[in-house]
Formats: C-alpha cells, sequence, structure tokens
C-alpha cells in the first residue's frame, strides 16, 4: 500500500481503529475520579442529568480514533464543535471541516451563503483534556480560511475550508472522519463535542457520550422546519454541541447534531423546544436530541473540491425564493406571505400548501401554476387550529414558511 492509499483508506492500520464502547466507558469513568479538576462544580447538575456536559475524554484513550477530527471552533457567531470531513481528496488538497449552519450566524430560512471569507476564526482539533493543569493539551489548532456553504433551511450545516491541508493534519495525527449511512432505530452511536455551557472554561474540551438512535422524525422549531432528522436519546447536549458528530463503531460519521429538547420548559415549538411533527400532531418529545444525516455529502465533493449540482443534495442559493410569512397567526385571519424584495429571487415562483405533517414540499402534485416573481404574493386564510405549512418556489427548491395557529395570538 503506497502512503496515498493509506492516507485514502478510512480505516489505515496503526492511524484508525474502532471507536470501543468499552474503552471509552472506562475513559469517562477514569477521568472523572482523576481529581476535582475533572468534577463539575457543586453548583452544575450531575453527570445522570440530561443538562449536563457528558465525561471528558483523555488524549491516552481516544489517539489513533476518528476523536483527534472533532474540534472545538473559535471565532464563528458563535462557539460550536466542527469535524474534519473525508472527501476523499489528495494530501496537499485543502481541507474540509463540517458543522451547523447556526454557527456561522445563519438562523432565517431564506439565506444560503457561499464563498464567504473568514477572518480570526480557528479550529483545535485532538481537543482533549490534560490529565492535570500542569499538563499543557496537545492541540492541532488551524484556521478557517472560508465558509465554503451554509444554510439553515432545510439543512442546518456549513461546511468550512481550512487554512492547512489534509496531509498537514494527518502529520499531526488527525485524519479526516469517513462518513456512512444514518443510524437505524436501535443502534448505538457514540456523540462526541465540546459543550461550553456552564462548563467552565479550563473543561471545555471533547466529551463522548454513547446513546441509541431513534425513528426519523420531522421537526419544527420557532422558523425552521426539518424534515427527516434522527431521533436519538443523546444526552450531554448543551450550547456548543452543535454540529458534534454521531459515530458508529467503526469511527464514522453517520450524522451530526442539529437541536435537542434536553432541558426545554415548556412545548412551545420556539427556539430550544423542537417538536415532532407526526401526521396532524405538532408535540415536543421530552430529553430528545436530533441528528443530521451526513452520506450525501461525499456526492458534493466528486474531485475532492466542493461542488453544487450532480449528486449533491446542497441548495444553490441563486434558486432561492425569499419567502417569509409570520411565525404565529389567529384562527380565522389571513396570513401574509410575501418576498423580501431586497433579495434576488427567481424569475417565476409557485406555492403549495396545507396542514402541517401531511403537506411535502418536494411532491410536485398540489403546485400552483408559476408566476413571475414580481407579481406573487400569497394571502392565506387560517384555520381554527392546526399548523400550516406553506411551500414557496418549486418542487426542486422550496422554501418552507411555517405557520402555527394560535388562539391567544
Amino acid at each position: 500500500m503506497t502512503d496515498d492509499d493509506a492516507r485514502r483508506d478510512p480505516a489505515p492500520e496503526g492511524r484508525r481503529r474502532p471507536l470501543l464502547w468499552a474503552a471509552l466507558a472506562a475513559a469517562i469513568t477514569f477521568v472523572s475520579i482523576v481529581g476535582l479538576w475533572y468534577r463539575q462544580q457543586a453548583d452544575t447538575a450531575a453527570i445522570s442529568s440530561a443538562t449536563s456536559a457528558a465525561g471528558l475524554i483523555i488524549e491516552s484513550q481516544a489517539k489513533g480514533t476518528s476523536l483527534t477530527a472533532v474540534g472545538r471552533t473559535h471565532g464563528l457567531d458563535e462557539p460550536c464543535t466542527a469535524w474534519l470531513v473525508d472527501v476523499r481528496a489528495e494530501a496537499n488538497s485543502p481541507a474540509y471541516a463540517v458543522t451547523t449552519g447556526r454557527c456561522v450566524g445563519l438562523t432565517d430560512t431564506m439565506t444560503v451563503l457561499m464563498g464567504e471569507p473568514v477572518d480570526g476564526a480557528s479550529i483545535d482539533f485532538n481537543a482533549f483534556a490534560p490529565l492535570t493543569t500542569a499538563v499543557l493539551p496537545n492541540l492541532v489548532t488551524t484556521s478557517i480560511d472560508e465558509v465554503v456553504w451554509a444554510s439553515s433551511r432545510g439543512d442546518d450545516l456549513a461546511i468550512l475550508q481550512l487554512g492547512s491541508t489534509y496531509g498537514e493534519l494527518s502529520q499531526q495525527g488527525v485524519d479526516p472522519i469517513s462518513l456512512a449511512a444514518p443510524p437505524g432505530a436501535g443502534e448505538r452511536i457514540l456523540t462526541a463535542g465540546v459543550p461550553v455551557q456552564s462548563v467552565p472554561e479550563d473543561q471545555q474540551y471533547l466529551r463522548a457520550t454513547t446513546c441509541s438512535a431513534g425513528k426519523p422524525a420531522d421537526v419544527v422549531e420557532d422558523v425552521w422546519w426539518w424534515p427527516g432528522l434522527v431521533t436519538s436519546d443523546c444526552q450531554g447536549i448543551l450550547m456548543g454541541s452543535w454540529g458534534s458528530p454521531a459515530l458508529n463503531p467503526a469511527g464514522e460519521a453517520q450524522a451530526m447534531v442539529t437541536t435537542t429538547s434536553l432541558g426545554a420548559q415548556d412545548g412551545s415549538c420556539g427556539p430550544g423546544a423542537p417538536c415532532e411533527v407526526h401526521d396532524a400532531q405538532v408535540a415536543l418529545v421530552p430529553d430528545t436530541t436530533y441528528l443530521t444525516p451526513v452520506a450525501e455529502l461525499g456526492a458534493c465533493f466528486p474531485q475532492g473540491t466542493f461542488t453544487l449540482g450532480g449528486g449533491c443534495p446542497l441548495e444553490d442559493p441563486v434558486g432561492v425564493t425569499p419567502a417569509s410569512g409570520p411565525r404565529v397567526a389567529a384562527p380565522g385571519t389571513t396570513a401574509e406571505v410575501r418576498l423580501d424584495r431586497r433579495l434576488a429571487a427567481p424569475e417565476l415562483v409557485s406555492d403549495k400548501h396545507g396542514p402541517l405533517g401531511s403537506t411535502d414540499c418536494a411532491a410536485r402534485a398540489g403546485w400552483s401554476d408559476a408566476v413571475p416573481a414580481r407579481d406573487w404574493e400569497l394571502d392565506l386564510p387560517m384555520p381554527q387550529q392546526g399548523w400550516m405549512l406553506v411551500c414557496a418556489g418549486s418542487p426542486e427548491q422550496p422554501t418552507p414558511v411555517v405557520i402555527e395557529v394560535d388562539p391567544g395570538s
């Protein structure tokens, strides 16, 4: 096997061994008893709590596994977790990392960002806790040079181009994480990330927890509509955990943490309280973490370089319809869905609407005839109760607008 073949191999001997659940559990147990430095402060929830951080991982247990390629970000819009993705690139090719769109500041349903330069941001790989405060962590730090693609509409995802090549990172013991099909219901996974919420700064290192995947679900959270997320019972998900990969025992990324209902105080379906949609029922499911499948991202790098089109499922910003409407409307009123005239729109726009849970934006049936964007607007009568979904644009690239019918509004 040549050096280049070894770098392309998702599990070369001596560089990538399977993530052994027992070994990592032992690491977490060991770290928990090393001393007070590793323990949560007295006013922090116990490790068994849904709102506490997961167990710390130390380098001696995780060296040579996929966990070396999971890092903490600095200098983005909010602290997050990012991971080095294997795109089958040459060793001298710029490296790519993956995180969520919200980490780079995208919180609306109308924006797809491409080719945005980044200044002053970085990722620390190999972000493992040292055994004592007298030992410096063995971090591998690289700059984030560009947001190659990002959005939080439909897919809460960001692809980052780094200031290092794959070869340079590999020489420092950081090899990319291969992609795999999403986990099936009941399948065991490991989520790894760097939570920062209520975590002292000197303990903001990689933490991991094993958990089980559930069935896919469509999720609504505030203005976001995320169909087909993987449900899970993963714990320890706090601010900073967004973007954490969900890994199978071979160390491959099957999905990525998008949002969680851990710690949610009510079922409002607002920020921090995502709700599942099943038929006509919309409800918060407690203690559930939602994961975005990532297997199809491989098609976005046909020659080791990010390219839209072909088999890549990510949206082209040129085709985005900048439609928006009220988040909440009163029963029996009319909700106005309009285009943001300050933003570019496709020449033609059509629409489709119906109850949330039974309306599929991607299905061609039910779409109106297309009209010039300058003439398009929608005044939609609200029912007496329930949720409505408006799809604007086209079946190929719809903009979802979710409206809750609330008697108290």
